[in-house]
């Protein structure tokens, strides 16, 4: 039997710590019910410069477009990292500069993680591990960023206001005793 992870010196030794007779220990046994394992590809930018360990919590962020459409948008919060590059010790504190790095994800998010590796550029940022409730955040674009209003629209002639009519002059012509007046109004 063997290990499934860190055990301290004088903590009891439980089932729940230490594998069956014979049972390979993989990254599989530190996962939680109904999740799995899913790598994402990453550089020093992507992945906080390195700081990204096993047992960190962290957010995905998408960017996707170019030059004025680009945009940004955070498809996943409070994510648990189970591996960086091939490493699961969470006991590691030293960064170093990973590849790959394994998020433990439910069967949906990992559907929304592979789309979004396909769809644009992926970030990791790094979460207090004391963090509040995950809040609701929506998408941004380069025009946000730069708090650029967006261009009022142009008016066509058929989109214009019509302007306001001219007042119409009626006159009524008036005869009396075979004399004529004409009288506006």
């Amino acid at each position: 039997r063997r290990a499934l992870r860190a055990i301290a010196q004088g903590e009891l030794i439980t089932a729940a710590r230490v594998s069956d007779w014979g049972e390979k220990v993989t990254i599989a046994q530190t996962l939680g019910a109904n999740t799995r394992a899913m790598a994402i590809s990453v550089d020093a930018q992507s992945a906080v410069g390195g700081f990204v360990t096993p047992g960190d919590f962290v957010d995905v962020v998408m960017t996707q477009g170019g030059n004025d459409g680009m945009r940004t948008v955070t498809i996943l919060q409070n994510i648990r990292v189970v591996g960086v590059d091939q490493s699961s010790n969470e006991e590691t504190d030293s960064p170093s500069v990973a590849r790959t790095v394994t998020l433990e994800v439910t069967p949906d998010q990992g559907q929304r993680l592979a789309l979004a590796q396909r769809a644009g550029t992926l970030s990791l940022t790094l979460r207090d591990p004391n963090a509040a409730e995950d809040t609701e955040l929506s998408a941004i674009s380069l025009d946000d960023l730069m708090m650029l209003e967006p261009p009022a629209p142009v008016e066509t002639a058929a989109e214009a206001p019509a302007a306001a009519p001219a007042p119409v002059r009626r006159s009524v012509v008036i005869r009396r005793a075979g004399v004529a007046s004409t009288e506006e109004f």
